[in-house]
């Protein structure tokens, strides 16, 4: 039996890494915060922590809510049979899991691939949505950001930017300006329920019921 290599991420790896990246980026993240005050110009608005990361080239963003945990991968078990999208499975929290390509996934024109970096470099973003626990390949977690979900802050995306991410623009809210930077908001439920997810999503339960490992 192939062997899974686990990242080993310790119980608050996810806490520790949130404050160090909040340390180095103090300054751009009050930045941030000060923009986004000044565009909505009430200062009690409710505001949501969402972590950003790169991913293929681009700053993407998914509310911190969902983030199990985060870290850098040793190794990615490959299997066979599996979609192109799914570069294999690795061992996180006592879990086999799915290691996920968003770009090849949706076939948009990523500035850089999975497959260009070696896989000590990869960073990894852990998180659940509705029982699912998925591993999704990143480059980098950059930073937290508050977001106010009462604003209309987020611009549509453009022409260009519908064609650079082809099958994603229909799962992306839209952008908002970080520094110097645009950053884009995933609908992560609309993405859990696409075609090839939903699919995967299916052939995994039934997969673990057989097994006696489902629900």
């Amino acid at each position: 039996m192939p062997q899974h290599n686990s990242s080993q991420p310790t119980a608050d790896s996810l806490r520790s890494f949130l404050i160090h990246i909040e340390q180095e980026n103090a300054s751009a993240l009050a930045a941030d915060q000060k923009y986004l005050k000044e565009m909505s110009g009430e200062q009690g608005l409710k505001r949501i922590p969402h972590i950003s990361f790169l991913h293929g080239g681009e700053k993407m963003l998914i509310p911190l809510s969902y983030v199990l945990d985060v870290g850098h991968l040793t190794a990615i078990t490959p299997l066979p049979h599996l979609p192109v999208w799914l570069l294999g499975v690795v061992q996180l929290q006592g879990d086999i899991l799915p290691v996920v390509d968003l770009a090849t996934l949706f076939e948009f024109e990523a500035k850089k691939r999975a497959d260009e970096q070696d896989v000590h470099a990869m960073a990894y973003l852990l998180y659940s949505w509705q029982g699912t626990k998925v591993c999704l390949i990143v480059e980098k977690i950059t930073e937290v950001i508050n977001i106010d979900p009462e604003q209309r802050m987020f611009f549509p995306l453009n022409a260009n930017e519908k064609k650079r991410f082809s099958k994603l623009s229909p799962f992306l809210y839209g952008s908002i300006p970080t520094g110097t930077e645009r950053a884009f908001l995933l609908n992560l439920g609309g993405i859990m329920k696409s075609a090839d997810l939903s699919s995967w999503r299916t052939k995994d339960e039934e997969l673990k019921i057989q097994s006696g490992t489902g629900r």
